[in-house]
């Protein structure tokens, strides 16, 4: 179990830092791949016999790869960042064309009528 909370400890990071279960579990896999991608070419490098960093994931090593992770984790979550941004962007120029034409914001009980009318429509036919 003792390398296993790694990823949970970042799972948890991405979480408290988005509130967004999927984006955490996102940036937990990115952090988790290039993680273990850096461990892997740091130990791959140690068996040519370039040894230029420790393999223990507790030594410098390890240090390293967890830069690489973080690196990785920065990276996804300036992406998302930049989703968002554009999720807003777009929702904005809906709403105002919305609002243009003269019709209201979609809540889910308008929605749910709006469905409910459409099959009623078309159990009529």
């Amino acid at each position: 179990m003792g390398l296993a909370i790694v990823p949970l400890a970042v799972f948890v990071l991405g979480f408290s830092g988005t509130w967004s279960l999927r984006e955490a579990f996102n940036e937990m896999i990115w952090f988790s791949a290039a993680w273990l991608g850096a461990l892997a070419v740091i130990y791959g490098a140690d068996v040519a016999g370039f040894g230029f960093l420790s393999t223990s994931p507790t030594g410098p090593g390890g240090g390293v790869a967890f830069l690489f992770g973080f690196a990785a984790m920065y990276y996804r979550r300036r992406a998302w960042k930049k989703e968002q941004i554009e999720k807003q962007r777009r929702m904005a120029e809906a709403r105002a064309r919305r609002a243009q034409q003269g019709i209201p914001d979609p809540t889910f009980l308008s929605n749910m009528g709006r469905a409910v009318r459409a099959a009623r429509q078309h159990n009529r036919k």
